[in-house]
């Protein structure tokens, strides 16, 4: 498949401007007349062009331009003198406007009527006050905090991202633990690279200088449509990048390249697989970067644990000229030997690496293809050729600094991750590029910074541990075993895992089941809509039943909302104030240079109808509840910066007993980034963002980090440990994890990633996997994108959506033809669904294929948000369905298909 593209061909349908004007006078007069009938005040705003931030996605914010006349916004575009995204606008960046003049959004502050709850009952809602709604809730919170402060959840999702406050800093003032975002299972995506890179995302491509780019189940460079992503992705490619994707689906990225099917859930497979061939049959990896850049030469005692100096207890290595063991820090070391044996103070030991080694003699392409269906021979190109293309050896220089350079980046995704083997497979993916040195340098695989209270900032990220290895960071710090729970999410059994609403759920339902000592009885639901996006919905339902009283920060009158007995109207992104930080490329007179941008989200216009942004609202339920000022307030906890995606820093931390405005905590943001230099008001109508340039450590953090000074680990004693550790616990407290036998959960705790069968028996009749994935209109849930006309206009377009997918041949075979209903059942309760079959050469032979997560089964939602289908019905969300140490759910889930 060709290859010859350009940025304009590769965002060509995404980022075109849209207009109010170009849907004609009848749509123009829809929105003008939604204000005039509905806005809380006539506009004040002038007519003027606006440069603010879009928040329709939780990824960085892309800059954009929007024109206002006579109060309405009527045009929105990318702005060109952004660095994030350089004028580019994705699809829903450009629907904006449609969002924010959507009549089915929630206009005013609701009260339930009919005190009984469930998804086809009426609430009965009646129109109240603010300070009714307001007044109402505190009291609950103030009540239920009197009681016990742990029967408050705290329930939110990605839409949270648009806000300065997300919660955490609430929940800590409040005294209740119960603080989850419910987007964690099927985003759990952050385990290997906090273990073993200190950051919070990748390894990702170097856009700059990978040429060989291998994605395993990752479609969020192009696919999910984010404007900067695909603009980096298109450079890339256009700049001799070669592609191959590993994947059920053949996306966008895989339309650029070569695309390599997969059988689903088998990804753990062919990494292990291609780390076979490159160290037992080419026999050609980066053996200084093993040797001085990890802790593959560490000796490992009979126990799986490192072998320690008994003086000062530091790990030991083996040096081979000196035929002596030395403490891994030692500066007379020779060389590191990488195999043998040896005796150390009367302990048989041998390094990290042979262990390693001898771990995956047995993962043969041969034994992969018949796991994977991938042919042996292909496994072996594959990895011939990236092999090939690291240059092992080789050097770049940049900017007058000299790195190494290893062109290459092995890039695992959501789709991969999602599995119950995710965090394994994670950490095993990253030592790939480890294999050939590809990590941190020029070319290789970068780690990726987070939300600022989520990351550590570059180059600490490397920053090594007392054992001179990379310090697990971010979602790899483990939890201290607390006991009995303290929390309804069970992270005293899964001490690593990302978010788990799902258990939080169950156990609403079941506290004793997680040895709960507490019944939860309030809960605040906003910006996340755990009916649609948790596999089990009827689950959640159930138990937001049980909850004595629920609150809703709404878009809409979605699932969860339908549950509140009090409804507060959410302002969306025109109407806000906020700012952020965000990383972005500039050209300079030495070249390309990392650079960090402030960005603000004007509030462009008046709000449309009586609501507020949340972060209002959280400060004034703060006041109201007692917890916003002084010493452990909501004001004192934003101003550590542990808590909040933004800082507040120096001159601008919030006085402990001063209320403030969304606007002025804005400002504040900014001028704690540049030191006061900017102004929110003065940015309104600028396009050019102040920025500062980063060193090239920024770019890649190894610099920061010279050889020896920090390894990163290929052997994965931490993960042992904190095994051990937690066994240990649980047979003390005489303790089961619910569902867990103790044998299954510590195959997961292994210093040296293995292969992991699934344990659950499935019945021969359901022989296909359902598969899901991002499409480019609907990746988030942010800004109601389920409800906007014009995505659903452009969405049509998409052969793919709101259908069945089937392998051709596939379907022939079972006597299927295109355009068939057809139902999809799972082997789990029995759960289905029906829909209209789409054969095509997309697909793997085995897979059925649903877009996205569609079928929202409110009546109170704009009625195009009902179509499509609902894949997280026919998915099970059982112990043995979870990964216990990234948190994920496993997203290769067994299903039957037949003719309705």
């Amino acid at each position: 498949m060709s290859r010859n593209i350009s940025r304009r061909s590769m965002i060509k349908g995404s980022v075109a401007t849209v207009t109010l004007a170009a849907f004609g006078a009848n749509f123009f007069d829809g929105p003008k007349h939604i204000v005039k009938a509905s806005a809380v005040n006539p506009s004040t705003i002038p007519d003027e062009t606006v440069y603010s931030m879009c928040r329709q996605c939780v990824l960085p914010a892309c800059g954009i331009k929007l024109d206002v006349k006579d109060g309405v916004a009527v045009n929105i575009e990318g702005n060109p003198e952004a660095p994030s995204n350089n004028g580019a606008l994705c699809s829903r960046g450009n629907a904006t406007l449609a969002s924010v003049y959507n009549p089915y959004r929630v206009k005013k502050p609701l009260k339930r009527t009919n005190p009984k709850k469930g998804i086809d009952e009426d609430p009965g809602w009646e129109e109240i006050s603010w300070e009714e709604a307001l007044g109402t809730i505190a009291e609950e919170l103030k009540r239920v905090r009197a009681d016990d402060p742990r029967k408050f959840v705290w329930n939110n999702g990605f839409a949270r991202s648009g806000s300065m406050l997300e919660g955490m800093e609430f929940c800590e003032a409040f005294g209740t633990p119960n603080y989850v975002e419910v987007d964690g299972p099927t985003c759990s995506v952050h385990f290997g690279c906090s273990l073993l890179m200190g950051n919070f995302t990748g390894p990702s491509y170097d856009a700059g200088y990978t040429k060989y780019f291998i994605a395993v189940g990752e479609g969020s460079n192009a696919t999910c449509g984010y404007a900067p992503n695909t603009q980096g992705f298109a450079d890339a490619v256009a700049n001799g990048m070669k592609v191959v994707c590993i994947d059920p689906k053949c996306n966008v990225e895989a339309s650029k390249g070569e695309w390599i099917p997969i059988r689903p859930g088998t990804d753990l497979a062919f990494v292990l697989a291609m780390q076979h061939v490159i160290v037992h049959e080419l026999k050609r990896f980066d053996v200084e970067f093993i040797k001085r850049r990890t802790n593959a030469p560490y000796l490992v005692g009979p126990d799986g644990h490192y072998v320690r100096d008994k003086d000062t207890d530091k790990p030991l290595v083996w040096d081979e000229i000196a035929n002596a063991a030395k403490t891994f820090d030692d500066k007379t070391v020779a060389d590191y030997a990488l195999n043998g044996k040896f005796d150390v103070n009367g302990v048989e030991c041998q390094p990290g690496f042979q262990i390693y080694v001898s771990s995956i003699v047995d993962y043969t392409p041969e034994w992969a293809e018949e796991k994977t269906t991938i042919k042996a021979d292909t496994i072996r190109r594959i990895a011939r050729e990236f092999v090939e293309n690291a240059q092992i050896g080789s050097t770049i220089t940049i900017n007058g600094t000299v790195f190494p350079y290893r062109p290459v980046c092995f890039e695992v995704g959501r789709g991969a991750v999602t599995q119950f083997y995710g965090g394994n497979f994670h950490c095993s993916s990253i030592i790939v590029n480890m294999l050939v040195g590809a990590l941190d340098v020029p070319g290789g695989g970068i780690g990726a910074l987070g939300p600022n209270h989520k990351c550590t900032p570059v180059p600490l990220a490397l920053k090594p541990d007392k054992d001179g290895i990379v310090a697990p960071k971010v979602e790899a710090v483990p939890r201290e075993f607390e006991w009995p729970p303290n929390r309804l999410d069970a992270k005293t059994f899964f001490p690593y895992s990302h978010d788990n609403p799902h258990i939080v759920f169950d156990a609403i339902l079941d506290p004793e089941k997680y040895y709960l000592d507490y019944t939860p009885e309030v809960m605040l639901v906003w910006g996340g809509n755990a009916v649609v996006r948790l596999y089990q919905p009827e689950k959640v339902l159930e138990a937001m039943q049980k909850l004595k009283f629920i609150f809703a920060i709404s878009y809409s009158l979605d699932e969860p909302t339908q549950m509140a007995d009090i409804v507060l109207p959410e302002a969306v992104g025109l109407e806000r104030w906020s700012a952020a930080t965000r990383p972005g490329m500039v050209n300079t007179p030495n070249g390309t240079m990392k650079a960090i941008f402030s960005m603000a989200a004007q509030q462009v216009i008046d709000r449309v109808y009586d609501s507020r942004q949340p972060d209002e609202i959280f400060v004034d339920l703060a006041e109201r509840v007692g917890i916003l000022y002084g010493k452990g307030g909501v004001n004192d906890l934003l101003n550590t910066g542990r808590f909040a995606p933004v800082p507040f820093t120096g001159a601008f931390q919030l006085d402990l007993n001063t209320k403030y405005t969304a606007k002025e905590l804005a400002n504040r943001v900014l001028k704690s980034a540049r030191g006061g230099e900017v102004d929110i008001d003065k940015m309104r109508h600028e396009a050019k963002l102040p920025a500062q340039l980063l060193p090239e450590k920024a770019n890649y953090p190894s610099l920061a980090w010279p050889v020896g000074t920090t390894r990163y680990a290929l052997y994965l004693e931490n993960l042992l440990f904190k095994g051990e550790d937690l066994k240990t616990n649980l047979e003390r407290v005489k303790a089961q994890v619910p569902g867990w036998e103790m044998d299954n959960l510590m195959e997961h705790y292994q210093p040296v990633v293995r292969w992991m069968e699934k344990k659950r028996q499935i019945p021969s009749e359901y022989d296909m996997y359902a598969i899901n994935w991002k499409t480019a209109q609907y990746s988030f849930g942010n800004g109601g994108s389920a409800e906007n006309p014009w995505l659903d206009e452009v969405a049509q377009l998409d052969p793919h959506l709101h259908v069945i997918c089937m392998n051709r041949s596939t379907g022939e075979e079972r006597g299927f033809k295109d355009g068939d209903t057809v139902w999809v059942e799972s082997f789990e309760g029995g759960s289905k669904f029906e829909g209209r079959l789409k054969l095509s050469e997309a697909f793997h032979h085995e897979v059925v294929g649903i877009a996205g997560l569609f079928g929202h089964t409110s009546k109170q939602m704009n009625p195009i948000a009902r179509k499509g289908l609902h894949f997280n019905k026919v998915m099970a969300n059982g112990p043995g369905d979870i990964d216990p140490i990234g948190g994920g759910f496993d997203g290769s889930h067994k299903v039957k298909v037949y003719k309705a």
